[in-house]
């Protein structure tokens, strides 16, 4: 999993910028130096000389209302930052170039200072400029490079240099540990050191090169006083050096811009499709919508994530995250326990057991799968019910069927087996006889079974994982492998059968409410399906109602604290137009709150999964 190899990276990061425990009997080291050298390095050679951008400026007042200003900026790393007020021909502005602040009024030097703007330093000259430069001007302005501690924001570690643990008043900026970039800058205010500012930058957008935030808050003393929110974000733009020399400060209406309309037009402009350049990959639009937003940290009633796959099998030893850790994490969202579904078999599934269950058996739950290796052996049948006794008695509680099983898994005649292929009866028998379900994965969302152009709804997921199209005649179709796996489902009724991601058809939620019906031993789970339900709320109520009793809670994704708040959202609240989590890898669009009542959130959160799990019947583990 991402979250594997992210603790990998994070703790290799921490040894080398030697924030991690000392080795050899040396002294750790706490060193802000170190930690802005890393953010130079992490982007030397990826990273935008200019950047332009509209900026909506909102002045929060106290009487609760909003003022906006649109305000048009421009930047050369490092070093220089333009800013015009409000219309582009005001001559109203400012400019920060050699470490002087000039501002203009009127198109006129209103004054003129030295000025250190430590937010494009930090957030931008950085990761371009020598290292040393930056450690100049920081060591400058007051901060104490000396002091390094790690903390979290936003759900995120960070390193916060300036300041000792539990000190939020004295200087101190904040960097995210994984992807090295600016989030927070805590200072005295200069003219009333009694106040503390806190500026925070958000909503990180990756570019072509480098990332940017696009939204920045700047709080005192705890309250939020101006907003910054930048759209029309362009990297690399090709700018004049005369926009940032204050002697030759202009208006930008003075000097337009290649298809930039000098007053109102009202008909289209006949070379707009030469200027639409903007990849789909760069394409972050800012939501200009007003609508309440409802954070859910923590989950109402405790959860059961009975989908995931966390420190399993197939990453082997390498990269394990250490338990405890995932554990913390848990906790910290009101996550009860795991089920790690891809546990395998023998040995490895032993491996998967000693550092999950056997450590916190509490909060974890192991499924074993099937060698399908074996698919040729003549007697596949029994070696499989055996396999699948072994992993039970070493302390697995359920089956898990990848997607492999009909679409991957070939016989030795070179077609591929059929999910309902009677060699799996004893297996599915056996699963009922010991009381343990079967979590199935078959087939894929709808559009993976489709063409991958440009009426793809899914393109750039399958861009990223080509090898997920089953797109024409070497596969079966989406309708004949729901077939299959139904057959298996209403053939073994004593089994009971999760039907992972919705039953793979969230798409048709008429589809699977007539299976759900038809077969009282299927369930559900949502793991990686948030996208699809989320995007039809009415419907998806209306589904969650009907079948409160047979859905399970599932993510099928990193067990981290925010992933979990972005689900809890969308099951606790009413909001409307938010992301879903991993958003635009399915599909770009936003989803809505379902604000589930009470009786049917703890069933969806656990009560289902506790009820399913106690039809266990095949003893204690050995």
């Amino acid at each position: 999993m991402q979250l594997r190899r992210k603790w990998l990276a994070l703790s290799f990061l921490a040894v080398a910028l030697g924030l991690g425990a000392a080795t050899n009997g040396a002294p750790e080291v706490h060193d802000g130096t170190a930690v802005l050298r890393a953010m130079h390095d992490r982007y030397a050679n990826d990273w935008y000389d200019t950047l332009t951008f509209q900026q909506d400026s909102i002045t929060h007042d106290a009487d609760g209302t909003d003022k906006t200003e649109v305000w048009y900026e421009a930047l050369r790393v490092p070093g220089k930052l333009r800013i015009d007020i409000g219309k582009p021909n005001s001559g109203n502005g400012m400019l920060v170039a050699d470490g002087t602040l000039t501002r203009f009024q009127n198109n006129e030097v209103a004054s003129s200072r030295p000025f250190v703007h430590m937010l494009l330093v930090l957030g931008f000259d950085v990761y371009r400029q020598p290292p040393e430069t930056t450690i100049a001007q920081i060591h400058g302005e007051g901060f104490d490079l000396s002091k390094v501690h790690e903390d979290s924001w936003e759900g995120k570690p960070v390193y916060v240099v300036g300041a000792e643990k539990g000190d939020s008043k004295s200087k101190q900026f904040w960097i995210e540990k994984e992807r090295l970039l600016f989030v927070r800058l805590i200072e005295p205010d200069k003219k009333e050191p009694t106040k503390i500012n806190d500026t925070r930058f958000g909503d990180y957008r990756k570019l072509s090169v480098g990332s940017v935030a696009a939204r920045v808050d700047f709080y005192v003393d705890g309250k939020n006083e101006f907003s910054e929110v930048y759209s029309n974000i362009q990297a690399n733009p090709k700018l004049d050096a005369a926009l940032f020399d204050a002697k030759q400060f202009k208006p930008l209406q003075d000097k337009p811009q290649p298809g930039k309309a000098q007053g109102i037009q009202y008909g289209e402009d006949p070379d707009a499709t030469k200027r639409m350049t903007l990849l789909l990959k760069d394409f972050h639009p800012t939501p200009m919508l007003h609508v309440p937003v409802h954070e859910v940290p923590r989950a109402k009633f405790y959860v059961i994530d009975v989908h995931n796959h966390v420190n399993d099998a197939r990453g082997g030893d390498e990269g394990v995250i250490p338990p405890a850790e995932v554990v913390k994490q848990l906790d910290q969202a009101n996550v009860r326990k795991v089920v790690v579904l891809t546990g395998a078999w023998g040995e490895k599934l032993q491996q998967v057991l000693d550092r999950t269950v056997k450590l916190y058996p509490d909060r974890f739950m192991v499924f074993t799968q099937m060698d399908w290796s074996k698919i040729n052996d003549p007697n596949f049948s029994a070696e499989m019910v055996a396999q699948l006794d072994d992993a039970v008695k070493r302390g697995a509680r359920g089956l898990k069927v990848l997607k492999d099983w009909g679409l991957g898994v070939r016989d030795s005649s070179g077609k591929l087996v059929p999910i309902d292929d009677p060699r799996m009866d004893p297996v599915w028998e056996e699963c009922g006889r010991l009381g343990i379900p079967v979590a199935i994965h078959s087939t894929d969302p709808e559009a993976f079974f489709t063409p991958t152009d440009a009426k793809n709804e899914r393109y750039e997921e399958l861009m990223h994982n080509p090898s997920w199209s089953f797109y024409g005649s070497d596969f079966p179709s989406k309708a004949t492998l729901l077939d299959q796996r139904n057959h298996v489902i209403a053939k073994h009724p004593r089994t009971i059968f999760i039907a992972l991601h919705v039953a793979n058809w969230p798409e048709n939620l008429d589809g699977v409410s007539e299976w759900l019906r038809k077969y009282p031993n299927m369930y559900v789970e949502f793991g990686a399906r948030e996208a699809e339900l989320g995007r039809e709320p009415r419907r998806a109520e209306q589904f969650f109602n009907e079948f409160q009793d047979r859905i399970m809670f599932g993510t099928d994704a990193e067990p981290v604290p925010e992933m979990y708040a972005n689900y809890f959202r969308w099951l606790e609240t009413d909001d409307e137009y938010f992301p879903y989590w991993n958003y635009p890898e399915q599909g770009r669009w936003m989803i809505y709150g379902m604000k589930l009542p009470d009786s049917i959130l703890e069933k969806v959160y656990h009560a289902n999964a506790e009820r399913v799990f106690a039809m266990y019947r095949g003893g204690a583990a050995r």
